[in-house]
């Protein structure tokens, strides 16, 4: 059995938990050691397990808690050279072998979890996703990407759960307080996926078999969960499907752990 849960997910912090056969891993650690330990403890596990870390990008709420994780706990992390490069000069006297380069489109596998990155566009030295597979199920992961170009969605198709991102309402962005060069970098290519995006790229998945999504990295000044998930669940409506009957959705919440999700 494959189980994920997010155990925080937005701008002030990112990190999903999941497991699978005998191997714990995480997705990006983006707040402090202790709130992941908090986090993981809630949901019946031990930070102490985790086997490894897989690290999306460089930006700081995917990766506070990396230094302490490396250190003290001795937990391999897995990016590509392009992000160790960036994140480097951040963890101070860490192991050189807890740091372990996957190219982007690399494969590696522990404990029997296998996992393989894939490019993301996103404003960051070399954004990534993950699709991670156990024997039984294939979990896909991509935040913090400005558009879903075909490849992509050709390359998460037919995953069992798809963890994305919906990151904002285009009208609460808009109309909100932040500056206009920052409302011009979320709404760019390489910035972040809108709710109605999110939408269309969950419609074409759903129609090539993924039935269970969550959405993660909201925005808490420009979206709201209920609008996110309506949002989507219009979209889906408008093409004959019924949240519950024929796919399952949920989201993520930003500053506490979500359900656990076992496929």
């Amino acid at each position: 059995m494959a189980r994920l849960c997010s155990l925080f997910s937005g701008s002030s912090g990112n990190s999903v938990w999941i497991s699978g056969g005998d191997a714990r891993i995480l997705v990006d650690a983006g707040k402090n050691a202790r709130t992941i330990e908090l986090a993981l403890r809630g949901i019946g596990e031990d930070l102490r397990a985790v086997d490894a870390i897989l690290v999306t990008h460089e930006h700081t709420d995917h990766t506070a808690a990396l230094d302490v994780l490396a250190r003290r706990y001795r937990i391999p992390i897995y990016a590509n050279e392009a992000t160790l490069a960036r994140i480097r000069p951040t963890l101070g006297a860490v192991d050189e072998e807890r740091l372990r380069a996957l190219p982007t489109g690399g494969s590696a596998e522990v404990k029997g979890l296998r996992f393989a990155s894939f490019p993301v566009p996103h404003d960051s030295v070399e954004c990534v996703g993950y699709a991670i597979e156990t024997d039984d199920a294939r979990i896909s992961i991509f935040t913090d990407t400005g558009h879903v170009p075909d490849e992509l969605l050709a390359r998460v198709s037919g995953s069992d759960l798809v963890f994305l991102e919906a990151n904002h309402d285009v009208h609460m962005l808009r109309m909100g307080p932040y500056p206009y060069y920052l409302k011009q970098r979320i709404l760019g290519p390489n910035g972040h996926l809108s709710n109605n995006a999110c939408a269309e790229a969950v419609r074409f998945l759903l129609d090539n078999g993924t039935q269970r999504f969550v959405l993660g990295h909201l925005s808490q000044e420009n979206n709201l969960p209920h609008l996110a998930y309506e949002t989507v669940r219009q979209a889906l409506a408008a093409c004959g499907a019924e949240a519950g009957a024929d796919y399952d959705l949920d989201v993520a919440p930003r500053d506490a752990a979500g359900d656990v999700h076992e496929l």
